[in-house]
């Protein structure tokens, strides 16, 4: 079984492909989650990710930590395709506009 490490890196790996594309038409609103501890994710972020998965607090902590892991991951990665789904729509309309 991979560790939460394991997990994260594996994550990391699909995430950082995604990250690093750019986006031309976004607009970035400047906002920045901290984390409280480098290398942790940040609480916002976490719970963010439990909530769309639809578990509750104690549901989310009774999750090993891979499994919360995992599901912070595919949470960044699906808000990175949301990002990029958006651009490419907006890319569309303007080429559409001329």
């Amino acid at each position: 079984m991979v560790g939460t490490a394991g997990a994260l890196n594996i994550a990391d790996a699909v995430f950082e492909d995604l990250v690093n594309i750019p986006i031309s038409s976004g607009i970035s609103a400047g906002i920045r989650l901290k984390q409280l501890v480098h290398g942790l994710v940040p609480v916002y972020e976490e719970h963010a990710a439990r909530k769309s998965e639809g578990y509750d607090i104690k549901e989310w902590y009774e999750l090993t930590p891979f499994d919360r892991a995992f599901s912070v991951a595919m949470f960044r990665t699906e808000k990175a395709i949301e990002a990029h789904q958006n651009d490419a729509e907006i890319a569309e309309m303007k080429n559409k506009n001329k």
